[in-house]
């Protein structure tokens, strides 16, 4: 009869583990279950490397990570849903989003986000949603948004933006809810409105409600609900020809 020398134990675990095919690695702190990562409030300051490629849902919430780098989701071609809100990112290198092309939707508020470029969502053809909201753009510049032709939802709330450039919307032909409240605008010129082919609620409120504000809103789109606190809408003139609304917003404390 023939005899084989005894394997060690931990040898002849790998093989089997092996020979039942190895699952991809779960960053350091994070739990992997199905196609999610959840890495949510564990002090994290950069994007976790050795994340599965075939994972369509991160969470990465509550952290300190300050940037999100080109190569942080290079191999993440399936992601859906990635969730970055309450961190403390500042800078998006250009390209970072490059191979989320199935991307639906994106989380970045409560950070620090200060100047939104047009390449920051370059890749994001597909996404849905996008949330802004809760950080120090002070501006959008023209064509902010250029190849998000399929996003329905933008929330940029509770920022402190000061001008829209008539060119920022540019390309958003499917949105359908435009969350502006709480920031410092005074005038929505009817360029800046106009490629809103689709828009249907559009929600505007001043940030200090201490004393009146007056926004001037020019809408070439036919809204509707036009939503916010504290604040009482005039039609002043209705053009039948082009669906223009001039309404003034006052908002009281």
């Amino acid at each position: 009869m023939a005899v084989f020398p005894l394997l060690p134990l931990c040898v002849l675990l790998l093989s089997l583990h092996t020979l039942g095919g190895a699952s991809p690695s779960c960053p350091v702190s994070c739990r992997c279950y199905s196609l999610t990562v959840e890495c949510g409030s564990t002090s994290l300051r950069d994007i976790p490397k050795h994340v599965p490629p075939s994972t369509q849902t991160i969470f990465l919430q509550d952290n300190v990570i300050g940037q999100i780098r080109r190569q942080d989701l290079t191999l993440l071609k399936h992601l859906h849903y990635l969730y970055l809100q309450n961190n403390s990112i500042s800078a998006v290198e250009p390209g970072s989003f490059q191979n989320q092309g199935q991307l639906l939707e994106l989380a970045l508020n409560g950070n620090r986000v200060h100047l939104v470029t047009a390449d920051m969502f370059q890749g994001l053809e597909h996404l849905r949603i996008l949330y802004l909201a809760g950080n120090d753009i002070t501006r959008l510049l023209d064509y902010t948004f250029r190849g998000l032709q399929r996003l329905q939802e933008l929330h940029l709330q509770h920022n402190s933006i000061e001008m829209l450039a008539e060119q920022a919307l540019v390309g958003l032909s499917s949105l359908a809810l435009l969350d502006l409240s709480r920031n410092n605008l005074h005038t929505i010129g009817p360029a800046t409105l106009r490629p809103l082919v689709s828009l249907q609620v559009l929600r505007i409120t001043g940030e200090h409600h201490t004393q009146e504000q007056q926004i001037h809103v020019f809408l070439y789109v036919s809204l509707t609900t036009i939503s916010g606190q504290h604040f009482i809408a005039f039609v002043q003139q209705t053009s039948s020809a082009f669906s223009l609304l001039y309404i003034y917003i006052y908002i009281k404390d």
